[in-house]
């Protein structure tokens, strides 16, 4: 019985409401937060778009293959995709290398791979 006199006194209490003044801040911080994490996931998800470079990478070790198969002939020029492709022998300390470049016209972006020249 002291159980239930406790329960109907306690339920029975009125709660003090927020006022419009409260739930009109508590709101613009909750679209606040939103918006920041919003404009921190795109940037996060434009950059490692951007910087993915696992395509071009794959596209010059085919050229490597071919290379290495003696399928392509030196000096090489191409563009795939945004990319401008140079593959070019060059010397370096009486050995001679092969270099393949790759140059993104948009972003001015370069990578270069470097493998031992093989011998013709």
């Amino acid at each position: 019985m002291v159980v239930l006199s406790w329960f109907k006194n306690s339920v029975s209490k009125k709660l003090k409401a927020s006022s419009l003044v409260e739930t009109l801040v508590a709101t613009v911080l909750i679209v606040l937060m939103f918006a920041i994490a919003s404009l921190t996931l795109n940037n996060i998800f434009g950059n490692a778009i951007k910087n993915n470079t696992d395509e071009i990478n794959r596209h010059l070790n085919q050229l490597q293959y071919q290379y290495s198969h003696q399928l392509i002939q030196l000096p090489y020029f191409d563009t795939y995709r945004n990319w401008e492709i140079a593959i070019e022998k060059t010397g370096y300390n009486q050995s001679g290398f092969v270099q393949f470049k790759a140059f993104h016209t948009k972003h001015h972006k370069t990578i270069t791979k470097r493998r031992y020249a093989r011998s013709e």
